[in-house]
């Protein structure tokens, strides 16, 4: 999976469910961090749920900034470093990336806020709820995506297995993310510019 710039494929290219998926996730970070409103996440999401291209997708994190996407990408290289170090000094430990999916996980994250540590409490009280799982599925709904998901435990065992197996790339079977994949390896071998993602603003 790129992840160099929220992964979206370029303009012209139709998205899957899991990349609407993923831009509602990312929106939904956008507003518990405060930079987007209720009624701003509420329009993006929707939006989001009901995109057909990558243009669509795009447009609707013009004004934010790409910082998840580039620290992703900032953990995959650091960790294929590690992976070759830990080879080359003969170590019996190991490093791989694990890019969960194909779909969607119920993994907590959209409540997280409910632990928050008292010292780590936000300085500015929140103004408006935090949007939970459910309001995400009722907007997929609402657009006419049924919602898929992933369990946890698949990918509990997909970790188990590669550990097991010395794999470093840990990734489920997709169409979509292998597209991504072909299309950053051709244009770094034809030493051709990005243009299979949308631009990423600043």
């Amino acid at each position: 999976m790129d992840t160099g710039t929220r992964g979206f494929p370029r303009s012209d290219i139709r998205v899957s469910d899991a990349e609407r998926d993923q831009a509602v996730a990312e929106l939904s970070e956008h507003f518990q961090a405060g930079r987007l409103t209720q009624d701003e996440f509420d329009d993006r999401s929707g939006l989001a749920l009901k995109a057909r291209t990558g243009t669509d997708l795009g447009g609707l994190f013009g004004d934010l900034p790409p910082q998840y996407a580039v620290t992703k990408a900032a953990v995959v290289t650091l960790t294929e470093c590690l992976y070759a170090q830990l080879q080359d000094a003969g170590a019996a430990v190991g490093a791989s990336i694990l890019f969960p999916g194909p779909n969607m996980l119920r993994t907590g994250i959209f409540s997280s806020w409910r632990v928050r540590p008292e010292e780590l409490a936000k300085e500015r009280p929140r103004q408006t709820p935090y949007p939970t799982i459910e309001d995400i599925e009722g907007q997929m709904a609402a657009a006419g995506i049924e919602v898929h998901y992933t369990e946890p435990a698949e990918v509990a065992d997909q970790v188990v297995h590669a550990v097991r197996s010395g794999d470093f790339w840990i990734m489920a079977p997709s169409d979509s993310i292998d597209a991504q994949i072909q299309a950053r390896s051709r244009s770094m071998l034809n030493r051709a510019n990005p243009t299979y993602l949308r631009e990423v603003p600043g």
